[in-house]
């Protein structure tokens, strides 16, 4: 909801009689914020407070603002925080100088040689978390063997991400609406995802495994069963006396965070290098070591491009699919 306004009461095509401007002014607000995904909201928003603090800090002006002055942003920001950070922060800095009628010139001398100090100096890499193979999996798996309604949930959760293969914030967020059972598995329609920010949604399979104790379907039905939930989120809290959350309301992608980093030390590896999108890049991993074609890991995962593939995908056995096999030494 944004200006009091919802998708429910947008004017009806048939009433287009009735319209007034400031129905066409409320509508054009509406789909202009519905533009741009909360989370990436929550950044930018974010991302300018932390400018505007800075700016009253050193008693400088915000818009507008000097370059020299965004540089010594930057430079202070630098200590802290990664490259992709620096670079959305200063995206949003040009953004709303651009909005409120000031331009930016990203090539100007001051600008430009100091945000090449800063690529070069920090570089651009971004630190990725470690995959969960399967092997790590039926670790994590086997260390919840007791049946406490906590444990019956995280299992679903590390499951259900990893043979999903999406983010951990749409992990947290499936529904048991958009979930399809049949015979072979489920049928999850995810209505929105990170590539797929119009909202047309993404048909994932998850398909039975051999095993019952590693499979996503069959633990998932578990926890729906024990839970006792029977519509809107699938996951949910759980509170200190075992109790479920019966409010529709959701965990969060930090809770799947926790989940995979609790069961990594239980297991026995060290929790930093592992989070939600080691089941994410786990999943990659693995069916690529496998040689199973790009185009049906893209299928699951929803990525549109190949380089998505290699950028995530991770060395298993670094002798497995040599080219030097062949010489036949």
């Amino acid at each position: 909801m944004c200006c009091g306004y919802t998708m429910n009461n947008l004017i009806k095509k048939n009433s287009f009689k009735h319209l007034k401007i400031k129905d066409l002014q409320k509508e054009a607000i509406y789909y202009a914020k519905q533009s741009v995904a909360e989370n990436t909201k929550r950044a930018y928003t974010a991302d300018w407070s932390a400018f505007i603090s800075f700016c009253k800090e050193y008693d400088v002006n915000a818009l507008p603002a000097s370059y020299e002055n965004i540089a010594h942003f930057l430079v202070r920001e630098a200590r802290t925080l990664k490259h992709s950070t620096l670079q959305r922060r200063l995206g949003v800095i040009r953004t709303y100088h651009r909005l409120k009628g000031h331009y930016l010139d990203p090539h100007h001398p001051v600008l430009e040689t100091v945000w090449r100090g800063i690529k070069r100096v920090k570089g651009t890499k971004t630190e990725s978390k470690e995959a969960i193979w399967t092997s790590d999996l039926k670790k994590f798996i086997d260390e919840l063997e007791y049946h406490s309604i906590g444990n019956i949930r995280d299992r679903a959760v590390l499951l259900f991400g990893f043979l999903s293969a999406q983010r951990r914030e749409n992990i947290a967020e499936v529904r048991v609406e958009d979930l399809t059972w049949s015979p072979q598995g489920i049928i999850w329609k995810m209505p929105k995802s990170k590539t797929d920010q119009s909202g047309e949604g993404k048909l994932i399979p998850i398909p039975y495994m051999r095993t019952p104790k590693y499979c996503a379907v069959t633990q998932l039905d578990n926890w729906l069963r024990v839970s006792g939930i029977k519509e809107g989120y699938v996951f949910r809290r759980i509170f200190k006396n075992n109790a479920v959350n019966e409010k529709d309301q959701p965990i969060c992608g930090a809770t799947v965070n926790g989940i995979v980093k609790r069961t990594a030390k239980l297991a026995g590896y060290n929790p930093e290098k592992f989070g939600g999108h080691s089941l994410r890049i786990g999943f990659i991993s693995q069916t690529r070591n496998t040689n199973a074609p790009d185009h049906t890991i893209m299928k699951v995962t929803g990525h549109r491009d190949t380089r998505m593939i290699d950028h995530y995908a991770q060395e298993g056995n670094i002798f497995q699919n040599l080219a030097t096999h062949k010489l036949r030494l």
